[in-house]
């Protein structure tokens, strides 16, 4: 019973950070696709469509957690929040190394 709950809890975070994670790429393809807002739906379409995608995510672990923090703080790098995307960039740096190969890319858009 304890680890039917536990494996709900774990499904259902994996689900919010998902969701997290899809809601900021699908702000950033508006603002990137801002004449064309339906080439923008159609990436926010095919990325909620995706069923693969979320049994992927679902198996990442701590590399969800990661990459919601990272999409977050490209996101703020793109509204001109420079400063906090840099401590949203510091939390994702705290969960896992590898986001020092995203740093170069980081550093050259402040």
């Amino acid at each position: 019973m304890i680890t039917d709950q536990a494996e709900f809890y774990s499904k259902l975070c994996h689900q919010l950070f998902h969701t997290v994670i899809l809601f900021f790429v699908i702000k950033i393809a508006y603002m990137y696709f801002s004449k064309t807002p339906d080439k923008a739906q159609f990436v926010g379409f095919i990325l909620l469509a995706n069923y693969k995608d979320r049994i992927f995510h679902s198996e990442m672990y701590n590399d969800e957690v990661m990459m919601m923090w990272v999409v977050i703080a490209m996101y703020l790098l793109l509204t001109n929040k420079p400063i906090l995307a840099s401590f949203v960039f510091t939390w994702a740096l705290s969960i896992k190394a590898g986001v020092l190969l995203l740093l170069p890319a980081f550093l050259g858009s402040i």
